[in-house]
């Protein structure tokens, strides 16, 4: 079992209880490039239900309001080759009984979440909605190539067929329940350049491309199907030839994407969202970040429960959006 860790942090909607389990089959099926998880040591249903029972156990011990648990298990833990219905039920049934839970997030491709999955998750009769943690990384028409990942056209056929249960189940099955999305993004400088085009000196440009990538994400979005949106700072992997993005450069461009954020929450009440900002967990432990974390910590924490962008350090005041490389 991995042994990598979440702090319990606080967002718009509670506690973050990250639950980290194993992949039944061994590895993820999609491969994609940039990923650094890859192959995992493979796991018996039984030792993930063990390990989310003793999580689950000491979670229980600190959870002290609303909280909405996100399960992880190295891979797809809607696909039963990774994560057995016989675990999925179990890790479900363990929250129907806590009126604390808001949601459960599951991590999942469209793929995974199929019709008959999302009817096998009606029929347990939950007392609470899922909503599926899906790896958009980026909109980027140069994501695929960069990144190794194809999501082109998945996000529209994931918001479809969610809109479609959803629908339903405000007519058949009681007020309220729906399934919704965690949406990730990605943010690599790169993805906004020329090829061999540098950081230094396209600032600008890498800045407006982390906006129109916002942009383009909240266009798309659907009364019908609740998202949350969480955004990371891109990580150096082995299998990429790309640096750490600077965390000083992307938390001086945060309160510009939340100003779009809360531009579309007024524009548009019935399908309102919000930003969380995700720099914990493997990828984020060298040196140069885990100094930039510790920097900026508190600040984070804030703007993940508030909103609130109202920092002013020396940093951001000299610096600004001129750097977005390590040093």
């Amino acid at each position: 079992m991995r042994g990598e860790t979440f702090s319990l942090r606080r967002d718009h909607n509670g506690l973050r209880s990250v639950y980290n389990l194993g992949n039944e089959r061994g590895d993820c099926p999609n491969a994609c490039r940039f990923c650094n998880i890859g192959r995992s040591p493979q796991v018996s249903s039984a030792d993930n239900i063990r390990e989310f029972d003793r999580q689950h156990e000491v979670f229980l011990r600190h959870l002290n309001g609303p909280y909405h648990p996100l399960i992880y298990n190295q891979g797809n833990a809607t696909n039963r080759a990774e994560f057995s219905e016989q675990t999925l039920t179990h890790v479900l049934s363990a929250f129907r009984r806590d009126p604390r839970v808001v949601f459960v997030s599951l991590n999942s491709r469209h793929c995974y979440a199929s019709r008959e999955l999302l009817e096998s998750l009606l029929r347990l009769n939950l007392t609470f909605p899922i909503h599926f943690i899906f790896g958009v990384e980026s909109l980027s028409p140069r994501a695929s190539q960069i990144f190794g990942k194809d999501t082109r056209g998945e996000l529209k056929r994931f918001i479809d067929v969610l809109k479609w249960f959803n629908q339903r189940t405000r007519r058949t099955v009681r007020a309220g329940y729906e399934f919704g999305l965690d949406l990730n993004l990605v943010f690599l400088p790169e993805m906004y350049l020329e090829d061999h085009a540098t950081r230094l000196g396209n600032e600008a440009r890498v800045a407006t491309g982390m906006r129109l990538e916002l942009a383009e994400l909240l266009s798309r979005l659907d009364p019908l199907v609740p998202v949350e949106i969480n955004l990371h700072p891109y990580y150096r992997v082995e299998t990429l030839p790309y640096e750490d993005m600077d965390l000083e450069f992307f938390m001086a461009n945060l309160p510009g994407l939340q100003a779009m954020v809360d531009e579309h929450n007024t524009a548009n009440p019935s399908c309102r969202t919000h930003i969380f900002v995700g720099v914990e967990g493997s990828g984020y432990e060298s040196e140069h970040h885990l100094s930039q974390i510790a920097r900026w910590k508190d600040a984070i924490e804030r703007f993940n429960t508030t909103g609130d962008c109202h920092w002013d350090t020396p940093a951001t005041r000299h610096r600004g959006s001129s750097e977005i490389t390590k040093h």
